[in-house]
């Protein structure tokens, strides 16, 4: 196996503003157990994104799809596809012939909400119907930080994680902290790149571990 290839965990997800919490959640929780979350970010305007995007895939055995914008919030607004489309990228990797690639593991989730049901995928992504599609709730992240630890405890590289509500209360301490933290350097939250923020949280949890 080429090296971090077992603890890396790609995560593909919406990026729009009211997610952004989710992300910070699934983020949090990926580190705190132990394993390193990779997403895609603009590095380079020239690069073909699609091309890096599919780099961060084969590079992570494990992977994260959220398929939460599976329905578009008014009429005429389109549906995001860039989420199926990695989901569909990511299965077909796994059934490629890379002998390593056969052992990636991919976790699907969705969100329940007042606009569709906990089996709206089936409508949308007919081809998934069978399979175990993790549902959570947006009223109660908690929700997604089980989900995602649960599947991170089978996947375990070396120690097990801690319980959900562990990872929960740490994710609002530091929330806390960090916020206040930004506020002082007369910065928001929503400013903060990604690889910034993996960068704090990773520093914040080595400190707490002392």
């Amino acid at each position: 196996m080429r090296e971090g290839f077992n603890s890396n965990v790609f995560i593909n997800c919406p990026f729009d503003d009211e997610y952004k919490e989710n992300l910070r959640v699934i983020i949090f929780t990926v580190i705190h157990c132990k394993f390193n979350p990779l997403i895609s970010e603009t590095k380079d305007s020239g690069a073909n994104r699609l091309d890096s995007i599919i780099k961060l895939m084969k590079s992570s055995r494990l992977s994260i799809h959220d398929l939460s914008r599976n329905v578009s919030k008014k009429a005429g607004e389109a549906m995001r596809f860039n989420m199926p489309l990695e989901l569909g990228i990511d299965l077909g990797l796994k059934n490629s012939e890379k002998i390593d690639l056969k052992d990636k593991v991919s976790m699907v989730i969705d969100v329940t909400g007042k606009d569709k049901n906990q089996y709206f995928y089936q409508k949308s992504i007919s081809d998934l119907a069978g399979n175990d599609l993790i549902i959570y709730t947006q009223s109660e992240l908690i929700s997604l930080v089980e989900a995602v630890r649960n599947f991170l405890y089978i996947q375990k590289v070396d120690e097990a994680p801690d319980q959900h509500t562990n990872i929960w209360d740490d994710y609002n301490m530091f929330k806390a902290e960090y916020i206040e933290n930004l506020e002082i350097d007369k910065l928001t939250i929503n400013r903060v790149i990604q690889s910034e923020y993996i960068d704090i949280v990773q520093g914040y949890l080595d400190n707490k571990s002392k």
